[in-house]
C-alpha cells in the first residue's frame, strides 16, 4: 500500500506572480495533506502549483509520476 512519488525541481522551482519560488515546504505539505491514492495525490500537488503559479509561464518542466504498490 506504499506509494512512490517523484517530482522534477520544475514543481518546487515554479514562480508565482511575485517572484516567489513554490519550494519544498510547501510541496511537502500538499503531498501530506493530499489524498492517499496516487491520482488524488497527483491532482492536489498540480493544481497547488497551478493555483500558486497563476497564468505566469514556467521556465522549466513540471513532471509528477506516482507509483502505489497494491
Amino acid at each position: 500500500g506504499d506509494t512512490l512519488l517523484l517530482i522534477t525541481d520544475g514543481i518546487t522551482d515554479a514562480v508565482g506572480p511575485g517572484g516567489e519560488r513554490f519550494g519544498d515546504e510547501r510541496a511537502f505539505d500538499q503531498i501530506r495533506r493530499a489524498p492517499g491514492e496516487p491520482h488524488g495525490l497527483l491532482e492536489a500537488l498540480q493544481g497547488a502549483v497551478r493555483d500558486f503559479t497563476g497564468r505566469r509561464r514556467q521556465a522549466d518542466d513540471q513532471t509528477l509520476v506516482a507509483v502505489t504498490r497494491r
